[in-house]
């Protein structure tokens, strides 16, 4: 079930396991909560400081009060379940409290709750033509305009992620407070996020353009990031973009494995097309040889750096 499907449909399950973008999972929280009439006194949430899965079951099977339900939340749990925890919760869901909706929340895609098998599934993915009109009314509701083309700029400058873009257009309307956003109103307000410039570096470098690709990393070094930093971060973004050249399987599926949001499968995909899959593994090999000389004090940090991008673009 998506997200949106939740206040058309009959909730006839009694357990729910959303996940996907933080925003539209609190979002689809709070759709459960209304669709089914439940005052705040009937909600439960537990997380990582006060997760046990004793007092979690002990919570479903309580009375509500005012209401004929009540909702019990399980979200962002971070930690490994035990064994026993897994087969309480598969116990419980077997047979669950009819009185009870009980929702697991998986914002961190760390699979913990992918055990469970009597649940319903519901997906909180943003589409891009959902984000691009979540912008636009967002900066509606202010009276300010924003273009189709921008509306993309800025969610690839947040990556995707709603709770950020909904703090990067307060930003903008502080600023702005009347009249249309520019692409130079994004760059100056919004900073690119690190992994964002990454993928910008593995563009230059898969259209071989040595100018760009030293600009960037000329860029990212000024503001202070660790050369070594830089180097891991360059070395997941292609370690990212050789499985997403293999994988035939789902951007859902590839995140889910890799530990990523589906939004950085999708930004490697992009980038891996540029690029052959014996010439990501050649890079791969040129990075941990990258990685030696660095620790073997062949090259200095910075320098390492410099001599790592040039011969990804000149050989």
């Amino acid at each position: 079930m998506n997200y949106q499907e939740i206040e058309n449909t009959s909730l006839n399950k009694n357990v729910y396991l959303l996940r996907g973008d933080a925003f539209l999972c609190l979002e689809a929280k709070k759709s459960f909560q209304k669709k089914l009439g439940i005052e705040s006194i009937n909600v439960n949430v537990f997380n990582d400081e006060n997760f046990d899965v004793v007092n979690i079951i002990n919570a479903c099977n309580q009375f509500s009060f005012f209401n004929e339900k009540r909702i019990v939340v399980v979200q962002d749990i971070q930690k490994e379940l035990s064994q026993n925890a897994k087969q309480k919760f598969e116990d419980y869901c077997k047979n669950p409290n009819k009185d009870c909706i009980l929702l697991f929340i998986d914002t961190l895609i760390n699979k913990v709750f992918d055990f469970l098998k009597n649940v319903e599934i519901v997906e909180c993915k943003p589409s891009e033509i959902f984000i691009v009109n979540f912008i636009k009314d967002k900066f509606l509701k202010h009276d300010i305009k924003i273009s189709e083309e921008n509306c993309k700029v800025l969610n690839s400058y947040c990556l995707g992620n709603l709770n950020r873009l909904n703090l990067e257009i307060k930003k903008i309307c502080d600023y702005l407070m009347t009249g249309e956003v520019t692409k130079e109103d994004i760059d100056l307000l919004v900073y690119k996020d690190t992994e964002l410039k990454v993928f910008d570096l593995t563009n230059a470098l898969g259209q071989k353009d040595g100018n760009k690709s030293l600009n960037i990393l000329n860029e990212m070094l000024k503001t202070g990031e660790a050369p070594i930093k830089i180097l891991g971060l360059i070395t997941g973004s292609f370690r990212r973009m050789m499985f997403a050249k293999i994988n035939k399987g789902s951007n859902l599926d590839l995140a889910k494995v890799l530990n990523v949001k589906e939004y950085a499968i999708v930004k490697a995909k992009e980038s891996a097309s540029k690029f052959s899959a014996l010439q990501l593994k050649s890079i791969l090999n040129l990075l941990l040889e990258t990685d030696y000389n660095i620790k073997s004090g062949v090259f200095s940090q910075e320098n390492a750096l410099y001599f790592l991008v040039c011969k990804i673009v000149y050989e």
